[in-house]
């Protein structure tokens, strides 16, 4: 009980210390974690079952989803009033080519969704392969800080999720997204 009380309180320790390194202009010197195994195990549970989801989040896709539809989808429109102006499309061919859209725009979705999710998938990788590096040097050293691969995991994380949207946009098909 006393081991797991101090284990606890050892825990909270180290959270207190990755808040306060994240505030700015605050150092936190590392803490003396001379056995590499309990170095180990605070990073395994600092960073937690999953933590590539939660530093990047399914949800973090949609915004840049239905922004592409979106702006595909005023393009298409557009180039169909446009059509429907110089009279080289009746009303009645403007309601079937609108129609037309209507029924791709399930297709485009899902194209977005998976290429949103490849991008997601190769970036939780990205995550997950510097946590396993953190992961053999706290094995390695004697003197690692947790705090700091924490620390290190989590600005890559942030990095990846503040340039995705950019990444997205340039991985999108060329031409347009509907047919029209």
């Amino acid at each position: 009980y006393i081991a797991q009380q101090q284990a606890t309180a050892s825990d909270r320790a180290l959270q207190e210390s990755i808040a306060t390194a994240a505030g700015p202009g605050t150092t936190t010197p590392a803490p003396d974690v001379s056995n590499s195994g309990e170095a180990l195990r605070r990073l395994n549970e600092t960073l937690g079952q999953g933590f590539e989801s939660r530093l990047l989040p399914d949800a973090l896709t949609s915004p840049f989803v239905s922004s592409a539809i979106s702006s595909g989808r005023s393009k298409a429109d557009e180039f169909i009033a446009n059509m429907l102006k110089r009279g080289t499309l009746s009303p009645v061919g403007k309601a079937g080519a609108t129609s037309a859209l209507d029924t791709q725009a399930g297709n485009v979705r899902s194209r977005l969704d998976e290429l949103g999710k490849t991008l997601l998938g190769a970036d939780r990788a990205q995550l997950t392969n510097l946590a396993n590096q953190k992961r053999q040097a706290a094995q390695a050293d004697g003197t690692f800080d947790p705090a700091a691969a924490f620390s290190d995991i989590n600005t890559a994380g942030q990095g990846l999720a503040g340039s995705f949207g950019s990444r997205f946009s340039a991985a999108l098909p060329p031409g347009d997204l509907f047919d029209t």
